[in-house]
């Protein structure tokens, strides 16, 4: 069977995630760490971008983004199967996947960044992947030089700012109808005749979720730009 190759970061979740799929589907890969070089030359210049995990499949095509990579592997490697094939299970699949890679995935990142000692180990990983193989970088200039990573969301953001943007309902709304949306989405087959319930929670979910991003966004703009405390979020009947 040919090879992949998977070029990854030690402290990367998503490279995690990408290597345990591929010793799942029983790959054959070559693991590369991203370094000041081939973030270039490879990464970018075969991806536009200069995020892990990229593979590179036997054909010599390039596939980023874990969630996209895990797709494409399944599609390509059937068996032994990894993802359901029923609708209803593979739409619950993507909820979950989703709220792990997009939302579990900063409680990781606060406990990353948040105390100092463990920012600086942090810096010290990054900085000696991307020295490896690349001796021509300094360790100590490329702790300093490289991002760290989006290491703060927006509430904390601005509470370096000593603001608070507190959550309004439609927030908390959301959070309650995509609770109850993945409920009916486990059990719909045992709803029988209000089976169509799940569906339109999920849908209902979304709507809102939308909604609440937008709004919420639009709160933290003003506050940034015009330094002032955002208007306290709306309630039922006020």
């Amino acid at each position: 069977m040919s090879t992949y190759t998977l070029y990854v970061m030690s402290n990367s979740p998503y490279s995690d995630k990408i290597r345990m799929y591929l010793r799942l589907k029983r790959l054959p890969f070559v693991e590369v760490r991203e370094n000041m070089r081939n973030r270039e030359s490879v990464l970018r210049a075969r991806t536009g971008k200069t995020m892990v995990p990229v593979v590179i499949t036997p054909e010599d095509g390039a596939m980023n983004d874990s969630t996209l990579i895990t797709r494409a592997l399944e599609k390509r490697h059937a068996k032994p199967a990894l993802r359901p094939t029923e609708p209803g299970r593979r739409g619950l699949d993507a909820v979950l996947e989703e709220y792990a890679d997009e939302w579990v995935v900063r409680a990781m990142l606060a406990s990353r960044w948040y105390h100092e000692p463990d920012a600086e180990q942090n810096r010290i990983l990054i900085a000696a992947d991307m020295t490896c193989g690349a001796p021509d970088v300094d360790l100590t200039a490329a702790k300093t030089m490289l991002p760290q990573g989006i290491v703060s969301t927006l509430r904390s953001f601005a509470a370096s700012e000593n603001l608070v943007i507190p959550a309004g309902f439609s927030g908390k709304l959301k959070t309650v109808l995509q609770i109850i949306a993945v409920a009916l989405l486990i059990i719909s087959k045992q709803l029988g005749e209000l089976s169509h319930l799940a569906p339109i929670s999920l849908w209902a979910a979304v709507l809102v979720t939308i909604y609440s991003g937008v709004e919420y966004f639009a709160r933290f703009g003003r506050l940034i730009i015009e330094g002032t405390k955002p208007e306290p979020p709306s309630t039922p009947g006020s």
